[in-house]
């Protein structure tokens, strides 16, 4: 007997072909032979075939700028537990790249132990499925895009309410997983960000906000840390990661010092401002003050820090250290907190060119931020740092006046 001929499998026909275990010619609905049979033609929700890139090709750039830049188009699925299932295999081939932090090579625990961490708790495996929606949104078509968000959006809210019940009852045991939610929802506030124009789903456009929201996720870490610092410090990623005293400085361009020179000058202008009004005026002026002097500070020396691929993730931090005085300064809508917010939005902008969940957070709140203040401060200092900023984001995010 004749050896049986091999031939290729495929797994996109229609599901009559399917069923009679005959080839299909996938070119439906309908294809040719239900169209000659007479019958419905109907196919999985499988998407397109996702292209394999030659070795050439995937050698070309950093693991972070292949997750942007090539991006798989998804279809949605019929039902929630199919949903379920899309999120978690685009997790895991694709969505976890995002999370990697590249100094620390920490892509295995990611892609492998961090899933196998949500299977035994929710606000883990919530926050990675919203993460991983938000992820198909922007590859889907625009019909489906919507869905995708507002997925995102549910799943988002879930891992944060089952999150916040859980944060009293951390353990030993659940830390590492409870570390893992806190990072992938700070991630969510920032990526949450890119689809506050989508119609129909319940996103801020309020940038600010959604940096205050960050700034909060930020925060929701401190619990987690302060349970077993030495069982953190031991843990093998952090060991890897530089601190952030180690990091070497270099210098700001030109232009970039200018800009920090006049924001200084602008903050400068509230003792002026507060000796010709006495009372809660001017405590308040002076306490704003030396809030906002601390978080040029410390901003300044992450423009200096912040310079590369390895190094531009510790810019995230930023919030957390310019602390909660600061995050009450933006709540009462202070001029030179706003503007120092601005230029940390440049610095986020950069780190949008690695990631995609960071791709137009940093400009949309430099876009935000500038409107915002000129409309009651159109001195020239303020154009200048205005200009620089919208100058050193990307172009096609930001609004112009």
């Amino acid at each position: 007997m004749p050896p049986r001929r091999s031939h290729a499998k495929s797994r996109r026909g229609c599901i009559n072909c399917k069923s009679r275990h005959i080839k299909c010619d996938e070119g439906g609905p309908p294809c040719e032979r239900c169209k000659l049979r007479g019958t419905p033609c109907e196919y999985t929700s499988i998407g397109p075939v996702p292209k394999i890139s030659s070795p050439s090709e995937a050698q070309k750039g950093s693991a972070l700028d292949a997750v942007s830049s090539r991006v798989t188009q998804v279809r949605l699925p019929a039902d929630r537990r199919l949903l379920e299932l899309q999120l978690m295999h685009r997790w895991s081939t694709g969505t976890y790249k995002s999370c990697v932090t590249p100094q620390v090579n920490d892509g295995e625990l990611w892609q492998q132990k961090v899933p196998a961490l949500a299977v035994q708790y929710d606000f883990l495996l919530n926050g990675l499925l919203a993460l991983s929606a938000y992820d198909c949104a922007r590859a889907a078509i625009e019909a489906e895009s919507e869905q995708y968000v507002n997925s995102a959006v549910e799943y988002h809210a879930l891992a944060l309410g089952s999150f916040r019940s859980y944060v009293p009852r951390i353990d030993s045991e659940s830390h590492e997983a409870a570390f893992a939610c806190s990072l992938i929802l700070m991630i969510l506030a920032i990526a949450s960000a890119q689809f506050a124009s989508t119609p129909g789903v319940g996103i801020s456009h309020d940038m600010v906000q959604n940096a205050i929201v960050h700034f909060e996720m930020l925060r929701g870490c401190v619990p987690i840390l302060d349970i077993n610092v030495d069982l953190l410090l031991s843990n093998p990623q952090i060991q890897k990661l530089v601190p952030w005293e180690d990091l070497p400085r270099t210098m700001v361009d030109g232009p970039t010092r200018t800009a920090f020179g006049h924001l200084r000058d602008f903050n400068d202008k509230k003792i002026v401002a507060a000796r010709d009004k006495p009372g809660e005026y001017n405590i308040g002026q002076i306490a704003h003050w030396e809030i906002c002097k601390k978080a040029i500070s410390m901003l300044t020396e992450c423009f200096e820090k912040c310079v590369d691929d390895l190094s531009r993730g510790y810019a995230l931090g930023w919030l957390n250290v310019a602390g909660e005085d600061y995050i009450k300064a933006l709540k009462d809508e202070d001029n030179a907190a706003l503007l120092v917010l601005m230029f940390w939005g440049v610095l986020v902008d950069k780190l949008g060119h690695q990631v995609w969940w960071a791709e137009k957070f940093g400009s949309l709140l430099v876009s935000e931020i500038s409107n915002r203040v000129l409309t009651v401060n159109d001195d020239k200092e303020t154009q200048d740092m205005i200009a620089w900023a919208r100058g050193n984001v990307s172009s096609g995010h930001q609004e112009q006046t």
